[in-house]
């Protein structure tokens, strides 16, 4: 991990309260994952998951910045919980960042915001996690894992049918290649899903 260990919590918390979380002081400021959510962006997210509050499953958690922000509106509304599913490692991104593994950095943040309860990390790919979940119906499904439009389809044909009836589908990225051509060609022509709010790179789709 760039060359060094890391051992114990950084001092300080963070605090959910704030507008918005300063992405520099997550993960001991650890580079990996600066510009990864805008603000606006995380701001929808904690309202989203406030006014929907369930079970909210979030394919792709890296160090967990947007985790941190569905939980906040958990938190807020005093229910749901949060199943973050990522293999953390082994991806391209790993790979262009130089880091082995990710799931350190995101205890460490879900510590530092004392949220630790409300999330239960599944360490696996959105597959394996689909072949062993047992946890009921998804209120909020996160697509931010593989942006490669083959695997964007398994997360979301994977996940679908674990929705139902006022469900929410967030896609993170909306503008990379494969998360668009996933809206565009699927999610769009689907007759039980309305577009329910955007903001730059967030979609997200109402289950009627």
């Amino acid at each position: 991990m760039e060359g060094r260990e890391r051992s114990g919590i950084p001092q300080g918390q963070i605090d959910l309260t704030s507008r918005f979380l300063n992405e520099s002081e997550l993960a001991g400021g650890h580079h990996l994952i600066v510009g990864s959510v805008w603000p606006t962006e995380g701001q929808l997210l904690s309202t989203v998951t406030r006014e929907f509050a369930g079970t909210v499953v979030e394919v792709g958690s890296w160090v967990g910045v947007s985790t941190l922000y569905l939980v906040r509106g958990l938190v807020e509304a005093q229910a749901g919980h949060l199943y973050a599913v990522d293999p953390h490692t082994g991806s391209i991104l790993h790979k262009r960042r130089g880091v082995e593994d990710t799931e350190i950095y995101l205890r460490e943040n879900l510590v530092r915001a004392d949220v630790e309860d409300w999330v239960t990390i599944i360490r696996s790919t959105s597959e394996e996690a689909l072949r062993t979940w047992t946890s009921g119906p998804v209120d909020i499904l996160f697509i931010d894992g593989s942006h490669k439009y083959k695997d964007v389809l398994i997360d979301y044909y994977g996940w679908f049918p674990y929705t139902r009836p006022g469900s929410i589908i967030i896609f993170h990225d909306s503008d990379s290649a494969g998360v668009g051509r996933v809206i565009n060609e699927h999610v769009r022509l689907d007759k039980s899903l309305v577009e329910f709010d955007s903001i730059r790179r967030v979609k997200i789709f109402r289950r009627e």
